[in-house]
């Protein structure tokens, strides 16, 4: 059982930069554009055991799935500061179990899937007499390949989408006076001749109708 350690021995290293970040109150323009009742979150219960900080492009990753989001959560908890590296080697029989599957076979596919979105990479090594036994070496990334192009923080998501539903309203608002500008346009000559031609050709058989 882990013990409550003092909080400045937690983090003898330096506070974490967003433990005491302030963010800005919402504008009412702000709370304008979202898509229902305004949401506030807050800082709950202090954490006193060791935490991995996810990096917020990673969170927004629409392609990673919820399995292999949890599998890179724990590699990056892996990662030693004390080494000022960013290589872990867990196995995945114990990955595996920490993710409550009851087989390694599991991990595999969600290894492949963090492989082909580069939030790791896979070196593996050999030792033992012969070298005939081997391990894998995960290298976990915290930084976006360079070929990037989603969101990078909650920050820019939250830019995009407002210009966005700006980019909408415009674009609703053009076909409003579109609308409202052919409504209003007078009709031509040639339109008003064949409306009166069809008002006479419609007079006799009234009449016929009545004698009838």
């Amino acid at each position: 059982m882990s013990d409550f350690r003092d909080e400045n021995e937690l983090w003898a290293d330096g506070v974490p930069e967003d433990v005491d970040e302030v963010v800005d109150e919402p504008t009412d323009d702000d709370l304008d554009e979202l898509d229902g009742p305004p949401v506030e979150f807050r800082r709950g219960r202090r954490s006193r055991y060791r935490f991995a900080m996810t990096p917020q492009w990673v969170l927004l990753m629409t392609e990673l799935s919820h399995p292999a989001f949890r599998l890179y959560c724990l590699m990056l908890a892996h990662v030693s500061s004390e080494r000022d590296d960013q290589l872990v080697w867990p196995h995945q029989k114990t990955l595996a179990k920490m993710m409550g599957y009851s087989r390694k076979a599991s991990v595999p596919p969600l290894v492949k899937l963090l492989l082909q979105l580069e939030l790791i990479e896979v070196e593996e090594k050999r030792y033992g007499h012969n070298n005939s036994r081997r391990r894998n070496i995960y290298t976990v990334h915290e930084e976006p390949p360079a070929h990037w192009r989603g969101w990078a923080s909650l920050e820019e998501f939250y830019a995009a989408e407002k210009a966005e539903r700006k980019a909408a309203r415009a674009a609703e608002k053009k076909a409003e006076a579109a609308a409202k500008k052919t409504a209003a346009k007078p009709r031509a000559a040639g339109d008003r001749g064949r409306d009166d031609r069809d008002q006479e050709a419609a007079a006799p058989s009234a009449e016929h109708g009545r004698s009838g």
